[in-house]
């Protein structure tokens, strides 16, 4: 039995469409990878900052002592206020950083919960978030307007 030219071309559009689909699959299966390789990295990255964050405090009792006297409105030498400024904004960078790991169907953010749970219960922390914001903004828009819409909640229920 002997093919024609247009016969073996046919075959031939047939194992170059399948060919097509296993590479594209290929690269869907590889794009996932690559993406949940990222999650992890970000969430790594977020909870290594978050360690940073409170090492800092338990491992350096000067600097949890500047945290409570902050906190009962103890005027801070300019220094004291840097150090403090520092320790604040590596939390709010982690953050924003950890906002990126992933969509939780709309709902807050496990890091936006947490921030405003610490902003409760550190309150020197907010103005320093007031002051902190532009700069969080374009990094991460969305995570700084889930913070302020919970600021504000906070602040209604407290009225």
């Amino acid at each position: 039995m002997q093919m024609t030219i247009q016969e073996i071309g046919s075959i031939g559009e047939l194992l170059g469409a399948l060919a097509v689909l296993v590479t594209l699959i290929y690269l869907a299966s590889q794009s996932r990878q690559t993406r949940i390789a990222t999650q992890s990295t970000l969430l790594l990255s977020q909870a290594e900052a978050h360690a940073r964050w409170r090492t800092a405090l338990f491992s350096n009792p000067e600097l949890a002592a500047l945290l409570a006297a902050a906190n009962d409105g103890v005027e801070l030498s300019r220094a004291d206020h840097i150090q403090l400024s520092s320790l604040y904004m590596e939390l709010f960078i982690s953050g924003a950083v950890g906002s990126y790991t992933g969509d939780q169907g709309g709902g807050p953010r496990t890091e936006t919960v947490h921030l405003l749970k610490l902003l409760q219960l550190y309150p020197s922390m907010i103005s320093e978030w007031q002051e902190q914001r532009p700069v969080l903004e374009p990094l991460a828009p969305e995570f700084v307007a889930e913070v302020n819409l919970g600021l504000e909640r906070n602040a209604n229920e407290k009225v």
